[in-house]
């Protein structure tokens, strides 16, 4: 009987401890890390409640009790509002709750200015690719909190491959497999999402070599006779091809009279074969 009352007295014991424990003061928000724009207003959050007392607040400001003035509000609620945010708030923040005689403190959070370096340290490089080869196009540039990184081709975005950025932010364009369409000047375009601030790439001029290959099928065309027939095939290599037109007569008994003048065009990758006066004579 004796032993049973002393375990009966002993879990009484506890779970008052457990209950005291419960009703003190404790933390429901606590500040975290932030990140702000220079001259940029920031509020930090900070509770605590207990059932029983009023709870009160201080600020520590690395180590130190945080000087109150126009730019520092502490609210009743506890939350810490800095008007401007300067070079000088940069550092370890602590908030302290206080209730019936006890004090508890937070996390330690740190304050950090927004910035994004004025170069990138990784640019696009220039290279020259074999066609259907795996082409990577790397960039990168130091900022807080890390930059958006775009991708730019001739000035417009990019709208073929693959792009990963990492937690760091540096961006990882991939081509594959490349295409001649893929030829072009890349360039990265790097802006921090607080300050709004853009940085620009060094230009990185991809080249892609390949045997000749063909954009659109050779059409057939019905003019009336005496009149003029063009022919158009589209294509694409690098080195820039040769090209030679090839006819065929219709059946061997076919007289041909032609006038044939072959024009190549350097933009659009196309050549018209223009057929003048061309005739059948039976």
């Amino acid at each position: 009987m004796f032993a049973r009352w002393s375990y009966m007295t002993k879990v009484v014991i506890i779970l008052n401890s457990v209950t005291n424990v419960i009703q003190g003061i404790r933390f429901t928000t606590e500040p975290s890390d932030q990140v702000a724009a220079l001259v940029q207003s920031l509020l930090w959050n900070c509770e605590a409640t207990d059932d029983t007392n009023v709870v009160t607040y201080r600020w520590t400001f690395n180590s130190a009790k945080l000087p109150l003035h126009e730019n520092h509000v502490i609210y009743s609620n506890g939350s810490l509002f800095i008007r401007k945010v300067t070079y000088n708030d940069v550092g370890l923040y602590v908030c302290s709750a206080s209730a019936g005689g006890t004090t508890v403190s937070s996390r330690a959070a740190n304050l950090n200015i927004a910035y994004i370096n004025p170069t990138f340290s990784v640019q696009p490089v220039s290279q020259t690719a074999i066609l259907g080869d795996n082409v990577i196009l790397s960039c990168y540039i130091e900022s807080l909190p890390p930059a958006d990184v775009q991708w730019t081709l001739d000035g417009e975005s990019v709208t073929r491959g693959e792009i990963s950025q990492n937690s760091s932010g540096a961006s990882t364009l991939t081509l594959y497999p490349v295409m001649y369409y893929h030829v072009g000047t890349y360039k990265c375009v790097g802006s921090n999402p607080l300050t709004g601030v853009y940085r620009y790439s060094n230009d990185g001029r991809l080249v892609v070599q390949g045997q000749p290959v063909f954009l659109s099928s050779l059409a057939s065309v019905s003019v009336p006779v005496g009149f003029q027939a063009k022919f158009i095939c589209y294509f694409h290599g690098n080195p820039e091809p040769k090209v030679t037109w090839f006819m065929h007569r219709a059946t061997n008994d076919d007289v041909i009279s032609k006038e044939i003048m072959v024009l190549f065009f350097r933009f659009g990758c196309c050549c018209h074969l223009l057929a003048l006066n061309f005739n059948i004579l039976s």
